[in-house]
């Protein structure tokens, strides 16, 4: 996520996406199916974990999955400086990583 380069900014894309919503007639349904392909690949990994006793399985694994999505998602939105965004977000999947391994 740091090498990316030319990359719109996130005042942009929330304009985008504000935009879509009005004038593209499913964008909301596919935007919706966009999030539950994320939130199904992360679950498979958190599910993947559980399995090779990684990581604890007192959350359900779509659980898991959704907080490390909404937790990126919320750090992007808030700092305005990508790096920091980047490094943020890596800080804080490592610090919710050590609460949930075994």
């Amino acid at each position: 996520m740091l090498n990316t380069s030319n990359e719109i900014s996130m005042s942009e894309r929330m304009l985008f996406f504000n935009e879509a919503f009005k004038i593209i007639k499913d964008f909301a349904k596919i935007f919706e199916q966009r999030n539950m392909g994320e939130l199904a690949m992360w679950t498979k990994v958190v599910e993947s974990a559980v399995k090779t006793g990684e990581i604890k399985k007192n959350i359900p694994a779509e659980e898991i999955a959704g907080l490390f999505i909404t937790q990126c998602d919320g750090v992007l939105l808030t700092h305005i400086d990508k790096k920091r965004s980047y490094t943020m977000v890596q800080k804080q999947w490592n610090n919710l990583y050590s609460l949930i391994k075994k």
